[in-house]
């Protein structure tokens, strides 16, 4: 008997084992996603030969080696892109990958960089971390030489933490060639994107966004190039994408169910131990809460609950 005892104990001892490193393993592939944002660009070297460069903001805290990038050049072909000497920025590092590359002939082209390192928890987009970013440019190659360089980033998107309820961005394009621009949002790639409805970007190129509830959002620039061809008449001639993420700290409104008569805060904000609730009781008689993790798992259910551990 006490030898089944014991057999039992060491059976328990190896079910807890099994699942601390199911959780440690969890943790690491959570963890592992550190790209925050990317964008390109490209440049006419002479011909039909481009130099093109992706940058990308990582996560500082992972430290993820990365010495080198895929690139598809939108002519079937694809390739590797070493780095460039890294920068830091606080908590992002800004890592740039730099080639060149000679299409066989003209036409219009999609070059872009993808990856599957996306930051995890992006409230508009389903398991973020098991989606991709991507940037993309479109290049219009021609025999006859046309110089062209897309525009420069100089407001690249480091610190996007926001705690008020109105975020403006400008990415201060400028382009050197002296091209009109204009601007655009569009999606970002990955499965249950949407773009939130409060958010926009002017023909100045500033983009708005009006928060409605906490947590990390990405966007998705397009800044298009404008220019006249021998018949004058404007034509766009390249553009590039930019994927960035806005990260909303709203101290204890809930603008969702937020109005004029329907008021509920949480705090404190962020929470470690037990979170309160408190409500207008007469228009909230009765409400419902989920929590849910950064992999779309519910966790937690509870109703007309005022303090949940």
């Amino acid at each position: 008997m006490s030898k089944t005892l014991s057999e039992k104990s060491k059976n328990k001892d190896t079910m807890k084992k099994i699942l601390l490193v199911i959780v440690l393993l969890s943790a690491a592939v959570m963890h592992s996603q550190d790209i925050r944002a990317a964008y390109i660009r490209t440049k006419v070297v002479s011909g039909l030969t481009q130099s093109i460069s992706i940058t990308i903001f990582t996560e500082a805290s992972m430290n993820i080696s990365r010495p080198s990038i895929p690139i598809a050049f939108g002519d079937g072909n694809t390739g590797t892109f070493t780095l460039s000497p890294a920068a830091a920025a606080g908590t992002v590092n800004v890592k740039t990958y730099s080639g060149t590359h000679t299409y066989a002939g003209s036409g219009t082209y999609m070059a872009f960089f993808q990856d599957t390192f996306r930051i995890a928890g992006i409230k508009n987009m389903t398991n973020s971390q098991s989606q991709s970013i991507r940037t993309e440019a479109m290049i219009v190659m021609s025999n006859v030489t046309q110089q062209n360089t897309s525009p420069l980033l100089l407001n690249p998107p480091f610190n996007s933490g926001i705690t008020g309820s109105q975020f403006n961005y400008t990415p201060a394009y400028s382009d050197v060639d002296g091209d009109s621009l204009s601007y655009a949002l569009t999606s970002c790639i990955g499965a249950g994107y949407y773009q939130p409805a409060l958010s926009s970007i002017s023909s100045s190129g500033v983009f708005s966004f009006y928060t409605d509830s906490a947590g990390i959002y990405v966007f998705s620039i397009l800044a298009k190039e404008w220019r006249k061809n021998t018949s004058g008449v404007y034509q766009v001639i390249g553009i590039t994408q930019m994927d960035f993420p806005v990260e909303v700290s709203l101290a204890t409104v809930i603008k969702e169910t937020a109005n004029e008569n329907h008021t509920m805060f949480l705090f404190p904000n962020p929470v470690t131990d037990e979170l309160n609730i408190s409500c207008d009781e007469k228009n909230f008689e009765e409400f419902s809460i989920e929590a849910i993790n950064c992999l779309g798992q519910i966790v937690l259910k509870t109703c007309n609950d005022k303090k949940i551990n």
